[in-house]
């Protein structure tokens, strides 16, 4: 789950609300991810190196999950 700070469209409310009921909704207790952007919009403003750097925190979050060395 991601939202902006600066999106002029959805209130980064609504993805922290949602991250939280995902929370509840979890029987085992595990860890939700949840990205908030900075400097960046409604799917505007976002560079390169910021896309570069989601793509890597998601696959280090899901090979962590799936128990892989990032050696």
């Amino acid at each position: 789950m991601s939202a902006s700070e600066n999106d002029a469209r959805v209130d980064p409310l609504h993805a922290r609300k949602m991250v939280a009921r995902m929370q509840e909704a979890n029987p085992d207790g595990e860890p939700i991810l949840y990205l908030l952007e900075r400097n960046s919009g409604h799917h505007g403003g976002t560079t390169t190196s910021m896309q570069i750097e989601r793509v890597a925190d998601t696959w280090a979050f899901m090979m962590n999950k799936l128990g892989m060395s990032m050696e």
